[in-house]
This record gives C-alpha cells, sequence and structure tokens, in this order.
C-alpha cells in the first residue's frame, strides 16, 4: 500500500504528501448504469498510523484520478494546522517563518 502512492507507477501518487508517508489503495467499481464509482482508501503515517480515509465517488470515474486527490486534501486538513488555498482551490502547506533571536 506504500508504494501504491509512493511508488513511482503507483496509482495512488495523487494522494502522496511532502513530508508524511501516506499508504493507500486506489479502486474502480463498475457500474452497469452510468460511469465508474472511484474509490481510495488510506491511512498516515505509514510507519505509526494516527489517521485512516476512505473516499467513495459515486460516478466518479477512476480511484487514482478523482478520490486520490480528495484524501490528499483531506490528509493536508488533518496534518497540518493552518491549510493554504492555492489560486487553483487546492490545498497546500503554509509557510511557516521562523524568527532566530
Amino acid at each position: 500500500m506504500r508504494l501504491v502512492v509512493n511508488g513511482p507507477t503507483g496509482t495512488g501518487r495523487r494522494a502522496r504528501l511532502a513530508h508524511i508517508i501516506v499508504a493507500g489503495k486506489t479502486g474502480t467499481t463498475q457500474n452497469p448504469h452510468g460511469r465508474d464509482h472511484a474509490w481510495f482508501i488510506a491511512f498516515a503515517p505509514f510507519n505509526h498510523p494516527e489517521v485512516a480515509i476512505a473516499v467513495m465517488v459515486e460516478n466518479g470515474g477512476y480511484g487514482g484520478s478523482v478520490a486520490a486527490p480528495i484524501a490528499h486534501d483531506m490528509l493536508q486538513l488533518y496534518f497540518n494546522k493552518n491549510p493554504v488555498r492555492t489560486e487553483s482551490g487546492r490545498i497546500a502547506m503554509k509557510k511557516e517563518k521562523t524568527e532566530i533571536p
């Protein structure tokens, strides 16, 4: 599950965080009545999990391209006390300034 998110060809790469190792699994459920359903499950940090997430998007398409980015944003909010939204609406890490006396 670690390589699904952190491996070079993992289908959950869009859930990757910069400083925390996330593990996850993508999935796509066939829908005979329309577009497939997308899902992604994850936990983090990999070595000492403290949070688990499940994302299901009805008629969303593929888990890696639709559900994993949602999980990324949720994990970013969980681990970042002061999230910042970029112009595109994505969540970004807030840059902290450290003052040295």
